[in-house]
């Protein structure tokens, strides 16, 4: 049976594959990004995490999008001044918010994802 290890030792390159292919996406998507929405292209991933993981809570989108919870705050603060999302205290820990996407919220996540599609 093949390991991870062995996969990673017999394909030294492996790494260097996939930053090309997350750079590429990238730049791909941030020209739609900055062309047809109100976002930042740092603010990419939370949106597109938001519209799979509707109702979820800043902590848990700062864990998934590998920042830090006062960098998804500010984005979040932003998104909110935008009408992209609403927050809500959430019932279970008052001092956290369950936050979901507005209708343009959804509009503009899907806009992107059409556009990704078009990627492939």
């Amino acid at each position: 049976m093949i390991e991870y290890d062995d996969i990673i030792k017999d394909s030294p390159f492996i790494a260097n594959h996939l930053i090309t292919l997350i750079k590429t996406h990238d730049f791909f998507m941030n020209k739609h990004i900055k062309s047809g929405t109100d976002i930042l292209p740092s603010q990419y991933y939370m949106l597109l995490f938001l519209y799979y993981e509707m109702g979820t809570n800043q902590s848990d989108i700062a864990k998934a999008c590998l920042m830090d919870r006062s960098g998804v705050s500010r984005a979040f603060k932003d998104f909110e001044e935008k009408g992209l999302i609403v927050r809500q205290i959430d019932e279970e820990n008052k001092r956290a918010y369950k936050i979901t996407l507005t209708k343009k919220g959804n509009e503009t996540a899907e806009f992107l994802i059409r556009k990704e599609k078009r990627m492939g």
